[in-house]
């Protein structure tokens, strides 16, 4: 659901203008994986977050796009366990920030 809700936040955004006719394009990454997340904060500052390898994953992926060339970066787990017919591109295996393993990517095909 994560790739599909990404393309569809792709076609959504490119499809309007902003401002003063302003196309934009978005990046999202994604990671499968276990993650913490919850209500955080005070009840004069409470906040929702998510905490874990995979978010920190994600992030860096989403930034590796602009790297690649592409708008929708996913990683070898979240290739794994897609369920609905996506077309993914292997892409290379990159070291990110915070992990020594190299993180097999993937970019996702805009007609998937």
């Amino acid at each position: 659901h994560a790739v599909q809700t990404a393309l569809e936040i792709q076609a959504l955004v490119g499809a309007r203008t902003f401002g003063d006719g302003a196309v934009l394009k978005t990046r999202c990454g994604i990671s499968t994986g276990r993650v913490v997340s919850g209500a955080v904060g005070t009840d004069d500052m409470l906040i929702y977050t998510v905490h874990g390898d995979q978010v920190n994953v994600a992030a860096r992926l989403e930034a590796l796009n602009k790297d690649f060339g592409t708008y929708v970066m996913v990683s070898e787990s979240t290739v794994a366990a897609c369920t609905q017919a996506c077309r993914f591109t292997p892409l290379a295996q990159v070291t990110v920030r915070g992990r020594q393993a190299p993180v097999q990517v993937y970019g996702v095909a805009e007609s998937a």
